[in-house]
């Protein structure tokens, strides 16, 4: 089995990850979801070829250091688990693209969250998160951030330098305000601040709504916002925000 590449060992009832797993030098994709996994062994960081892992819906609590071993990782799935923090190690997973943490018991991310320059995807809804480190503005390849059903309050300035950002989920917090920077944003598709604190309409959305003057002008700068969820918000006047929903509409912009 010393050249076994993929491994598929999801929807069984295993309570233990076998040790001798981690000998498997040369695996590359490892599916492990589905199961009763209460821990990981430390020795998952021999696993240096290991490229995708899907430890989701399992009942995993602690995360070990040596997970941040896995410099090639470009897939990790740990969502459904019942995580309460995360080693800093994780900082080390320059590889990775897509990670998943849905639905666990985090309520903090460790500052070395920034270094995951590659990441593309990350979610981290239903969680019980309070504070996001600033360091989240240095993933500058982030295309979709799923944040919603937490418990947040703020979002860090930081944010607005995410220029790749597509999605972004922030529905289901307690958030009172959002920072002006979200008007930097360009390439921001779809935006979900439903369910919230908010008691007046955002002022960055104006600018990620305005188009050019002239509608030949198809340049980067130009807004691609095509759809905003504000419902369930506490806003103070009715008739403005019915206003303004009748002007994005008016837009094509999906509200």
């Amino acid at each position: 089995l010393s050249s076994l590449k993929e491994l598929n060992l999801y929807s069984n009832k295993l309570e233990i990850f076998p040790e001798s797993l981690c000998n498997l030098r040369s695996l590359e994709i490892l599916h492990f979801s589905s199961n009763k996994l209460t821990e990981i062994p430390k020795e998952i960081g021999n696993l240096s070829s290991l490229k995708y892992l899907d430890l989701g819906i399992n009942q995993i609590e602690q995360i070990p250091w040596t997970l941040g071993d896995l410099y090639s990782l470009e897939y990790l799935d740990l969502s459904a688990n019942k995580i309460q923090n995360l080693p800093d190690s994780i900082g080390s997973l320059m590889s990775l693209k897509d990670l998943h943490l849905d639905n666990n018991k985090l309520t903090t991310l460790p500052d070395s969250i920034g270094n995951l320059s590659s990441l593309k995807s990350f979610f981290i809804n239903s969680n019980k998160l309070t504070t996001l480190s600033d360091s989240i503005g240095n993933l500058k390849s982030l295309k979709s951030l799923g944040i919603g059903n937490n418990q947040l309050k703020t979002i860090p300035y930081t944010i607005g330098s995410l220029e790749s950002l597509e999605y972004l989920s922030v529905g289901r917090n307690q958030l009172i305000s959002v920072p002006n920077s979200f008007e930097n944003l360009l390439k921001l598709k779809k935006l979900n601040l439903n369910n919230n604190q908010l008691s007046t309409f955002p002022i960055f959305i104006d600018k990620l709504t305005s188009w050019t003057e002239n509608p030949f002008d198809l340049s980067p700068e130009d807004p691609s916002l095509i759809e905003i969820s504000l419902g369930y918000n506490p806003f103070s006047e009715e008739a403005s925000w019915k206003k303004k929903r009748r002007e994005l509409k008016n837009k094509g912009i999906r509200v």
